[in-house]
Parts: structure tokens; sequence; C-alpha cells
């Protein structure tokens, strides 16, 4: 394991925020994951897009922030956001640590160089030692900014899940309702056909019915017509009877 970084022999420890923010990270991550799946793609976006999108909104006076950046470039993972912007902020250009100019003493009298070489010595040391407090400062100063940034894009992330998750429950309440709405449908339908095939078997029995009686109606009518035939035919013999 890699000892803690230290300042002038001082070890300094990880706070307490940090710890904080690398749960939100993970937390985030997670969410990233969730989410990819759940939408079936991801937004395939470059290091390049994301680095663009930071210098114009640096550019226009506005803090590129994580929140800020994935509403800049349209979405994104969290994770690749955050690694293109960690690389971004150290490409950034840092004012040079300006350190005193050597005495002209120390050149012009050899008595007083060892002295005056000391003493320059200490004041490089004190140098070094602000710059690199200052640089702990700015980079300590920079992840109160990030934890900041951190914590909105998770509000964000997490309004969009509670999003998600009510879009879910509507489309399962939706889906239920069209499940017994189909239900009663098919139901209905059932029924409906079960009384049509009931009426087209009445039918089918009133249209044999009607075919029985019209050859019913046939014979007797034949039969009807042979009796007109044989009372006509003995009528017009009696008639020649009572003519002789």
């Amino acid at each position: 394991m890699c000892s803690p970084p230290t300042v002038a022999g001082r070890k300094l420890g990880i706070p307490r925020e940090l710890t904080v923010l690398i749960i939100v990270i993970v937390v985030c991550c997670m969410y990233d994951t969730y989410n990819k799946t759940l939408q079936g793609k991801a937004m395939a976006i470059t290091k390049e897009t994301i680095w663009h999108a930071a210098n114009e909104l640096d550019q226009a006076g506005e803090k590129p922030t994580l929140a800020n950046v994935r509403k800049k470039v349209g979405g994104g993972s969290f994770t690749t956001i955050s690694e293109a912007m960690t690389e971004w902020h150290a490409t950034r250009p840092r004012s040079a640590v300006k350190r005193d100019p050597v005495p002209e003493k120390v050149s012009d009298a050899a008595a007083e160089f060892t002295a005056m070489l000391w003493q320059v010595a200490h004041e490089l040391a004190d140098g070094r030692l602000q710059a690199e407090q200052a640089e702990l400062e700015r980079l300590r100063a920079q992840f109160e900014e990030e934890k900041v940034e951190a914590a909105a894009f998770a509000d964000q992330l997490n309004q969009e899940l509670e999003t998600e998750k009510q879009k879910t429950l509507d489309l399962g309440k939706t889906h239920a309702a069209l499940a017994a709405q189909y239900a009663e449908l098919k139901s209905g339908y059932e029924q409906e056909r079960a009384r049509a095939e009931r009426l087209q078997a009445v039918s089918d029995e009133r249209e044999k019915s009607i075919e029985t009686l019209k050859e019913e109606l046939k014979h007797v009518r034949a039969d009807k017509e042979r009796e007109f035939e044989r009372l006509e035919s003995a009528l017009k013999g009696k008639e020649k009877a009572k003519g002789a």
C-alpha cells in the first residue's frame, strides 16, 4: 500500500469528505449501470466532446461543473464525464512559483557568500513550502468544489431515478388496466360467439323445418290436384249422362 502524502514531513490524513465523495461516486456508478440496463442503450460520448463542452462553458463565464457539462453534451455516463473532467482540470495552466533572484552580494563579497547562500537556501525552501501549501489549498478548494458538484449530480441522478420509477409504476398500472379490459372484451366476445352459434343452430333447424313443410305442401298440392281432376272428370260424366 502507498503511504499517505506528506508536505514538509507532515502526513496528510484522508478527509472524511473524500470518503463521502467515494461513496457518492460508487452510488452514481451503480445508478449509471442501472440506467443503461433500463434504457437498453448508452450514449457514446468521447473525451474530446466533454472537453469541448467544458471549454465552451469556461469561455462563456459558466463554471464547468459535472452537471453543467452533462447538460451541455445532452447526457452521458457520470464515470466517463468525471474521468474526462479530471484530465481537463489537470491540463489547465497553473501559475508558476515565483522565486527571488540570487542577491548580487553573493557574487560581490566572498566573505558573505556562505551566510548569504544559507539565507537564500532558507528563502527558497520557504518559497517551495509556501508554493506546496498554496497548491495543497488549491487542490483542497478544487476537491470541495468537485464534492459539491458530485452532490448536485447525485441529486440530479436521484431525481431521474425517481422519475423512471414513477414511469415504470405508471406503465405497470396501464398494463394492468389494459389486461383487465382485454379480459373483459374477450369474455364478451366469447359470449357473443356462443350466442351467434346458438342462433345459427336455430336458424339451421328452422331452415330444415321450412324445407320439410315445402315438401309436405308439394305433396298436398299434388293430392288436391288429383282429387280436383277426379271430381272434374266425375262431374263431366254426370253431365253427359243427363244429356243423353
